[in-house]
């Protein structure tokens, strides 16, 4: 007997694809844009660490500190700038150095203001008294000064993260505190200066 011949089988036709309602897209809400905000601007998420050696002590090493160090002249000239035009309709200063804090414009603006706070002074007690420099005035402004920029920004990173809860990178609030400096140099250069006489206290024997 002669086997029948091969035909074969029609394949299964497809399942029939239910009905997707279209995709629609709503606008973020003023809360979602807030965030979004706040994130562009260092505030929330993780900070980004800088690529250090190997070690349990690499905050130790100078390649830990070496991109907080790695800015362009234009950067600090802008960031300087916005301190002083922070009422202008423009980004925010945290915005400004959410990228890319640095440590660079702190540190010598906080110098800055040292050597000038120590000046002032010793030529205020010269032009009152004579010479007589006073060399425990620089120590006391170095410790003053960079205390209170440490103790500051510390204390904002601590007061954003555990009352407000509101994680905020703190080389962003080293860099506010650093370049708010700015703004007390030329207010330590014209303090001395007093454009009106001071009066006198009176004298003990005219009372009497």
């Amino acid at each position: 007997a002669t086997p029948p011949p091969f035909t074969a089988a029609a394949p299964p036709p497809p399942p029939a694809c239910s009905a997707r309602p279209p995709l629609t897209l709503s606008p973020p809400s003023p809360a979602d844009d807030g965030l979004m905000e706040l994130e562009s601007a260092g505030v929330g998420g993780e900070e980004s660490k800088p690529v250090a050696a190997g070690g349990l002590c690499s905050c130790l090493t100078v390649g830990y500190y070496q991109p907080y160090f790695d800015i362009d002249t234009v950067d600090v000239y802008r960031r300087l700038k916005s301190t002083v035009t922070f009422m202008k309709d423009e980004e925010t200063f945290l915005t400004s150095v959410s990228t890319k804090p640095d440590a660079y414009g702190p540190f010598w603006t906080a110098t800055t203001l040292i050597f000038i706070i120590s000046a002032t002074s010793n030529i205020s007690r010269y032009l009152a008294k004579g010479y007589n420099y006073d060399f425990e005035l620089v120590s006391f402004c170095m410790s003053f000064i960079y205390g209170y920029l440490v103790v500051l920004a510390t204390a904002l990173w601590a007061a954003f993260t555990y009352f407000v809860k509101l994680p905020v990178r703190y080389m962003s609030l080293m860099c506010l505190v650093g370049y708010s400096f700015a703004l007390y140099i030329p207010c330590t250069i014209l303090g001395p200066r007093s454009p009106l006489p001071l009066p006198s206290p009176p004298s003990t024997a005219a009372a009497d």
